[in-house]
Formats: C-alpha cells, sequence, structure tokens
C-alpha cells in the first residue's frame, strides 16, 4: 500500500484504510462514517482526497452515482497519483453503471496497468471487463479478463477464476472463437494458457448446446487440447453425420460488410444473382452468410454455407478474403466461384475455384495504358479497391489511390501533376468527377461497369466488355428482362452476381442431396465440379458462354472513346 498524508493523519488512516480493503461490502458501508470524520479532522493533504475516493467507491456499490462523482471530484482535482487514479477509476465505474460503456472503456483504459494496489488494481480490472463487456467490445473483454486473471492475487485467484467463467457466457461464440484463432496465430505465452483453457471451454459449451457442427470441427481441430472434460461432447458433435450435406439446388454466397462500399458491392451481387437464379418463383435456395473481419470469421462463415447444403459458393466480393475462400475451397473439396481473384494467384492452382472476374492487370491496368499512350505521366485511380493512403499500384501504373466519396480536391491533384483520372471497375463515383477533369483539364478514364458516373464526356476512355459499357437508348438485348423490370442499368458487380448465378444454377439444378455419408457428400461436390467447369449460359460480363480449361471466364477487354459509346 502506497504512504499517503501527513505525520498526524497516517496513523489514524492506516487502520481505516486496512479493514476497508479487507472488508466485505458490508464492512466497508460501515466504514463510512468514520470515513467522512477522518476527512472532517484532516481537511488538507492526500490523505483526505484518498478518504473521500473510498467513500466515493462506497457511494457505487449503494448505486449513489451521484454522489460517488461528487466525492471522487476531489481525487480529480488534486495532482498525480493514487488518490487521483482511484477517483477516475470511480468516475469510470459510474459511467458503466450508468450504461455510458464506451466512456467507461476510454476512462478506464488509460489507468491499465498503472494501479499501485492490488485492492485497485482487482476493481479496475474487473471494471475493464464489464464495460468492454457492455460495449461489445468482445475481443477487448477476454484480453482484460486475461489481464485480470494473470494480476489477480493468490488468495483471490480462484475467485476470478470463477467470475470470468461466469463472464465469458455473455461472449458470443464467434468472437469467442476468433479470440482463440487470434492468439494461436500470436503465439501462447505461458501466462496465457489458462485463459486460452477458460475461452475455449465456454466455447465448448456454447457449441453443443447450439449443436454447431461446423463450429465444433474447427475447435476440435485447432483447440482441442484445451478442451478437457468438455472434449467428449464437442468431438460427438464434430462428427455429427449432418455437418457435410448438399442440398438441392442450393447456392450459398459470402458477404462482405466491412465498409459502407462493399455493403452496397454486397446488395448489388444479391440483386444479380437472385435475378439470375429466377428468385422468387424458382425451385433454386440462396443462402448467404457475412464473411465477417477475421481469417476465422471466414472459414467459419464459408462452413455454416457449407452446413447449409451449398454445393456451389459465390465468394471474393471483397478481393482481401478470396484467398482464405481459396484455402477453404481446397480443404473441403468445395467448388467456390470467385468475383475477385486471390492476389497471390493462389486460385489458379486449385480444381475446384473458378474465377468469374478480372484481375486488375487485365482490365485497369489496359485503361491505365491507354491513358498514358495519351499522354499522361501521373495517373489517379479513384474507387480504388486499396485503402486510401497506400502506396502506388506501379503494376497497374496508377500514381496516386483514391476513393470517390469524397473526391480529392483539384488543388491535391494538381501539386501531384495528375495527367488523367481512372475509374475503378464497378466503382461508386458520383457525377462531379466530370466538373472536377474540367478543372483539372485531364481525360478521364471509365472502368467496367463504373456506376453514377453519369454521360462520358467525348473524351473520356472506356472499357468495354459483354453488355458494358451499357447504352440506355441502345441497350444490349442480353439486358430486355433487367431493364423491363424498371431496375435501371445494371452495375459490374449486380452483373457478376447475376453471371455466378446462371452457371452456378446449371451445376446445382440436377444435384442430387447427400446428406447422410462424408463420401457421398464429397461425390457429390465431385459432381458439381464437373458441371460448374461445362455449364453454358448467354453471359452479361463476356462474349463466352461459361468457363475456359482454366477455369475462369474470359473476356476481351477493349477500349472505346466516349465519343462512340452512351452512359456507362
Amino acid at each position: 500500500m502506497a504512504a499517503l498524508g501527513t505525520l498526524d493523519s497516517e496513523p489514524e488512516f492506516r487502520p481505516l484504510m486496512r479493514r476497508w480493503v479487507l472488508g466485505s461490502a458490508a464492512q466497508r458501508q460501515a466504514l463510512d462514517d468514520d470515513l467522512e470524520a477522518f476527512a472532517k479532522r484532516f481537511p488538507e493533504g492526500h490523505l483526505v482526497r484518498m478518504a473521500k475516493a473510498l467513500r466515493a467507491w462506497n457511494a457505487l456499490d449503494r448505486s449513489d452515482l451521484d454522489q460517488a462523482r461528487s466525492l471522487a471530484q476531489v481525487g480529480l482535482l488534486g495532482p498525480p497519483g493514487v488518490p487521483n487514479d482511484l477517483a477516475m477509476l470511480v468516475v469510470g465505474a459510474a459511467d458503466r453503471r450508468a450504461g455510458k460503456h464506451l466512456e467507461a472503456l476510454r476512462r478506464l483504459s488509460l489507468l491499465l496497468h498503472k494501479m499501485l494496489d492490488s485492492y485497485a488494481t482487482a476493481l479496475l480490472n474487473e471494471e475493464l471487463v464489464e464495460a468492454a463487456i457492455g460495449a461489445r467490445r468482445w475481443r477487448d473483454a477476454v484480453r482484460f479478463m486475461e489481464v485480470w486473471q494473470r494480476e489477480a492475487e493468490p488468495g483471490a485467484a480462484r475467485a476470478v477464476t470463477v467470475r470470468i467463467e461466469a463472464l465469458l457466457t455473455a461472449v458470443p461464440a464467434k468472437e469467442l472463437y476468433a479470440a482463440l484463432h487470434d492468439r494461436g496465430e500470436q503465439g501462447e505465452s505461458e501466462s496465457g494458457v489458462e485463459m486460452a483453457r477458460l475461452v475455449a471451454q465456454q466455447l465448448a459449451v456454447k457449441v453443443v448446446a447450439a449443436r454447431d457442427a461446423p463450429l465444433a470441427r474447427l475447435l476440435l481441430a485447432g483447440h482441442g487440447v484445451l478442451l478437457g472434460r468438455y472434449g467428449e461432447a464437442v468431438a460427438r458433435l464434430a462428427a455429427d453425420t449432418t455437418r457435410g450435406q448438399v442440398k438441392a439446388r442450393t447456392v450459398g454466397l459470402l458477404l462482405a460488410l466491412g465498409t459502407p462500399a462493399l455493403r452496397r458491392r454486397s446488395a448489388d451481387v444479391v440483386a444479380g444473382m437472385t435475378f439470375g437464379l429466377g428468385l422468387p418463383g424458382s425451385q433454386a435456395r440462396l443462402v448467404t452468410r457475412p464473411e465477417g473481419t477475421s481469417a476465422a470469421e471466414v472459414r467459419l462463415a464459408l462452413g455454416e454455407l457449407a452446413a447449409e447444403g451449398a454445393a456451389v459458393i459465390v465468394a471474393g466480393i471483397d478481393a482481401e478474403r478470396s484467398g482464405e475462400a481459396v484455402r477453404y475451397a481446397r480443404a473441403n473439396s468445395l467448388p467456390v466461384m470467385l468475383l475477385t481473384p486471390d492476389a497471390s494467384g493462389t486460385h489458379r492452382a486449385e480444381p475446384v475455384v473458378f474465377l468469374v472476374g478480372e484481375e486488375p492487370v487485365a482490365t485497369v491496368g489496359v485503361l491505365s495504358g491507354a491513358l498514358r499512350e495519351a499522354g499522361a505521366k501521373v495517373v489517379a485511380g479513384l474507387g480504388t479497391p486499396l485503402r486510401a493512403g497506400q502506396a502506388e499500384d506501379g503494376r497497374l501504373g496508377i500514381g496516386l489511390q483514391h476513393p470517390c466519396s469524397p473526391l480529392p480536391a483539384a488543388a491535391e491533384l494538381r501539386a501531384e501533376l495528375v495527367g488523367a483520372l481512372l475509374v475503378y471497375d464497378g466503382a461508386y463515383c458520383n457525377r462531379d468527377i466530370w466538373a472536377l477533369a474540367e478543372l483539372l483539364r485531364v481525360p478521364v478514364g471509365i472502368g467496367l461497369g463504373a456506376s453514377s458516373v453519369g454521360k462520358p464526356a467525348a473524351t473520356a476512355q472506356l472499357l468495354s466488355a459483354g453488355v458494358f459499357p451499357v447504352d440506355p437508348d441502345r441497350p444490349d438485348r442480353r439486358l430486355s428482362a433487367w431493364l423491363g423490370s424498371q431496375r435501371g442499368v445494371p452495375s459490374w458487380w449486380t452483373a457478376l452476381g447475376r453471371d455466378a448465378a446462371v452457371l452456378a444454377w446449371s451445376a446445382v439444378q440436377d444435384l442430387e442431396e447427400a446428406a447422410t455419408e462424408d463420401l457421398e457428400v464429397k461425390a457429390r461436390r465431385v459432381e458439381a465440379t464437373s458441371a460448374l467447369a461445362a455449364a453454358r449460359a448467354s453471359l452479361w460480363t463476356s462474349e463466352t458462354l461459361g468457363f475456359g480449361s482454366d477455369r475462369r471466364i474470359h473476356r476481351t477487354v477493349e477500349v472505346l472513346s466516349g465519343a462512340s459509346r452512351g452512359e456507362p
């Protein structure tokens, strides 16, 4: 315990402090009058602020948040030190009890590893965990639980473990698995083994209760050693013969919802796939799952789609997750159609992976090259799939990367000597691009199916493939049914979703169900893979009718002038 206060007050305060630290909640409340009397006798110095901080915590325990904050103000107004830290802890705890979980989390996080006394450390760690749970910051909650367990006094360790076990029940199963997976990727420290065991066993309880066979298999394969007495129940569930199945006429879709642009892209893909499958009204069945934010969540979502009976899965709305879909396809012999390729190129060697979309070098690279041939030394890419601020992509000839919303300022582009603007395939850019180009007096290149940019200037260069660019006054006959339903011009992502759907339907429409034996499920997936390779249909994104021998849709990508075509 830190030594605080004057020589006169400290002998009287020390036994009060000791009784408060070691006392039960009722015994602490009984000390309130003594602490108040002490503060009146010694109104100056550090110890009066300490006494008021202890009384503030008593007020918290009585749910008197106003008095707790009022008493804590004395400590907050003083210099840095133990009373100040304890007062800040009280205010953060009051915020949490008032339902201000994020505010509490921000305040309390500043105190992590800073409290000098073990009793204050224990109070802080529990408050941090509860604030993180209230704010639904699940991984932070698990991290703070580990800190709490590691910093617990030996005599309190068992009680802390019991409390953590109770609090873990509030964390969703997927978040528990993600926390385990992240821990495994970072390497396990000795101090974290016990926390990993608690997380794994609580996850086992949730998995068994929910009969979640896909998650049971992942848990058993990656963390079975931690399951202890729960291992047998998880193993039985993981071996459940319904874990892999093929249901009649079922196609899966992995959604990407991490950013507004990805959510819009996903909505367009869903619209295209729904149209391509003839839904509602057909015998087709479309099942979807969000991919989440981590590799573990992507694998879990793919496993759920497989458990739903999808014989073919469409993925790759977010190119950053395509690689995980490729690895899942390989491990499970499940055909996957990628709307955007895996950047590492591993999809090319996988016989169960089919590429529906295009690699940037085949589209954006062509457009960038045309702009450079026209004299532009620096090309700015708009609506880039890369994050703003990433390095230039020399492979595509793009010198700068910018989002479409908001568009960069003309002055910023002039300073970089930008000589042309390029809109990526399927980007959602507004019509202000033409005003920006006019200010800069530079040409614009429009990628495949770029949405909302309006009618191109005569000097614009546009990529052409399949029905794109679309002239609303003279649309390609392949779009008759879509436009006849008053849906407007389809985006590139809508078209990719539609083409993936019509090819997937060819692969699954006559497929028999398999839900009892692994060998039978695998046989149906092999059958679906062969049918997908042979599928033929009229496509919107290509003049070809299906996949080539390399399992990708081939396209003739050309550059046209804005004067020769209508609105993209």
